[in-house]
């Protein structure tokens, strides 16, 4: 008899672990895409805390990783779609690969609730997946892409918390409100509610960080989107992409009485050609037109590499130069390749270049007197990259050059919601600059972004400057320095209880 009740409660604590991870799974799917969904992550993971003391640890394991695995893929199916199958490939197996990561703090705090109870357990949750979620952005090989921070829009919770905070911050509040109403469900005491009351008032004490600075003006910026597809774009022949190109920066309307400040080209946009680069400047400098371009060059270490570049040229001066940081993991650079020259092989190419070297650090340009951070495609997620432009390079906008035309347009979307946070957490408006489109102005503290429509032309927009310094600026990420001090005391306190079970036995 006990024998049937046990294969019962067993089954049904499959069916309560199955149930749990869907719901997160669901949540995770809307909420992710930051877009109008963000109130699913608030209770996303509150099921599978409660169950979670009655399964093994295991079975836990295997719940959040299935969560993570499945809401992430759907959130970013995008990136499971571009035409060569080996960034598909690496993209899925990225994401999986993340889910499992994310799924430790709840292994770690499964076999740890005995000693922690059912409070200590849901802090060591909550802890260990801010401390992942750093690795993500920050480890050797991060692209910042499942995060809980994203499950927050930016007319929401993450606009107003990112200038306190960032991104993490964001994840550390959706974090501590699954935790706090897990907790709440099962203590059902009046001081748990009156701690999940103010923690959900965070947001509103917060608001003030949000409120519109001065604009110390305005750059009038021409972006050009040629609006080609991908493949003609990277292998077509290069000469006709530059005409596109110069005919859209020579013939586009411009408003009476407006001169650009400077003129965007996208990502990419100069072959690895000396000469024909040469050319361009040389038509830019006859033409008076300042140009930010987007480049391949090659490396200056004798081999056959390539750097992706943004570069800035104005009058006959040699231009300056930004080589982009952070590399996509096997799009544009295969990790440990320099490590094991084998795994070059492996590189992606595309319009004659398979692979590039990392670049030193940010730079950025003058453009008519302000400076401006170049960024190009992804490097738009990295906040803390972004906060060390404004803090040691006194950027006061940033312009990216993308080609995101590889992905559907849903991507180009999505890439765009999450900027939103990085601009609003920094306090600086973000130009995007795609090849396809759209192209537009993130204004943090203006209107919805202006994007021109994905079509063949040169538009000219105003990027707004801001001098002013939010509190993540000035103070950096400390939520997940936070986050690593409750670790380290719950370490701590496990020690402490370990060695007193040692001397009592």
């Amino acid at each position: 008899m006990m024998d049937e009740v046990r294969a019962v409660l067993r089954h049904r604590a499959w069916l309560t672990a199955a149930g749990a991870s869907a719901w997160a799974a669901v949540c995770l799917a809307l909420s992710l895409q930051a877009s109008g969904w963000g109130a699913l992550a608030w209770t996303a993971w509150v099921p599978l805390a409660l169950c979670s003391d009655r399964m093994a640890p295991d079975r836990v394991f295997a719940a959040a990783w299935a969560a993570w695995s499945l809401g992430g893929v759907w959130a970013f199916r995008w990136a499971l779609q571009h035409p060569m199958g080996q960034p598909s490939v690496a993209a899925g197996v990225a994401l999986v690969g993340c889910g499992a990561l994310l799924a430790l703090p709840w292994y770690g705090a499964a076999r740890m609730r005995r000693r922690l109870g059912f409070g200590g357990h849901l802090v060591l949750v909550g802890a260990g997946s801010l401390a992942v979620e750093a690795l993500l952005r920050y480890g050797p090989w991060a692209l910042p892409g499942v995060l809980m921070g994203h499950t927050q829009p930016v007319a929401g919770v993450g606009g107003v918390l990112a200038p306190w905070g960032g991104v993490p911050l964001v994840s550390a509040w959706v974090w501590g409100l699954n935790g706090g109403l897990a907790y709440a469900a099962r203590a059902q005491t009046w001081t748990a509610g009156v701690a999940l009351g103010a923690w959900l008032l965070v947001p509103f004490a917060c608001v003030g960080a949000a409120a519109a600075p001065i604009s110390a003006g305005a750059l009038h910026m021409r972006v050009v989107q040629p609006a080609l597809p991908a493949t003609q774009w990277a292998d077509g022949s290069p000469r006709e992409r530059l005409r596109t190109l110069k005919r859209l920066t020579l013939h586009a309307g411009t408003t009476p009485g407006t001169r650009p400040d400077a003129v965007v080209w996208p990502e990419t946009a100069l072959p690895p050609n000396d000469s024909l680069r040469a050319a361009v400047f040389a038509w830019a400098a006859a033409q008076n037109i300042p140009l930010l371009t987007g480049a391949i060059t090659s490396s200056d270490t004798g081999e056959q590499q390539y750097r992706n570049q943004a570069l800035w040229m104005t009058g006959p001066a040699p231009p300056a130069s930004y080589t982009k940081r952070h590399l996509v993991p096997f799009v544009e650079q295969v990790p440990l390749a320099s490590v094991w020259p084998a795994l070059a092989q492996w590189n992606l190419p595309a319009g004659g270049v398979a692979g590039y070297v990392r670049g030193a650090g940010p730079r950025s340009f003058r453009i008519d007197g302000a400076r401006v951070g170049p960024l190009i495609c992804f490097e738009v997620l990295f906040g803390a990259y972004l906060r060390r432009y404004v803090r040691r390079e006194q950027a006061r906008a940033f312009v990216t050059v993308a080609q995101m035309g590889w992905w559907p347009l849903r991507g180009t979307r999505h890439l765009q919601r999450l900027a939103a946070l990085r601009a609003h957490a920094v306090g600086r408006a973000v130009l995007l600059a795609d090849v396809r489109g759209p192209s537009g102005v993130i204004d943090p503290y203006g209107p919805d972004p202006r994007l021109a429509p994905a079509a063949a032309r040169g538009e000219v927009v105003a990027l707004p400057l801001y001098t002013h310094r939010t509190p993540f600026v000035r103070w950096g990420d400390w939520s997940t320095v936070g986050a690593g001090a409750l670790l380290l005391v719950l370490l701590v306190r496990l020690i402490v209880e370990t060695r007193r079970s040692t001397a009592i036995l």
